[in-house]
């Protein structure tokens, strides 16, 4: 059969006003692209997310050292288990949502 340009393109012909209107300079063009709210804007918080949750730990192997029997004391070996547990959840809140 005979097929032409229309066929192809769904029957759908653009005017001379669709045309016209593409290629019209917006004020939107000028401008400098805005910053979005996307993972690479959230990516700057790693590090303090990082520091947070790892921090008790750190310190409970400082104190561990530090300590003539190298135990560290209780309320320093529960934050360090909590927070270091907390560090998906805070991803998961960072990146996630």
């Amino acid at each position: 059969g005979n097929s032409s340009a229309g066929d192809v393109m769904g029957g759908y012909q653009p005017s001379v006003t669709d045309v016209t209107k593409a290629h019209q300079p917006s004020s939107d063009d000028n401008q400098p692209p805005k910053s979005g709210g996307g993972t690479l804007q959230r990516i700057k918080f790693y590090p303090f997310v990082l520091f947070g949750c790892y921090l008790f730990a750190t310190i409970r192997r400082v104190a561990e050292w530090a300590s003539t029997d190298h135990v560290a004391p209780f309320g320093i070996a529960a934050c360090q288990v909590f927070t270091s547990a907390l560090l998906g959840t805070c991803n998961a809140i960072l990146y996630g949502f």
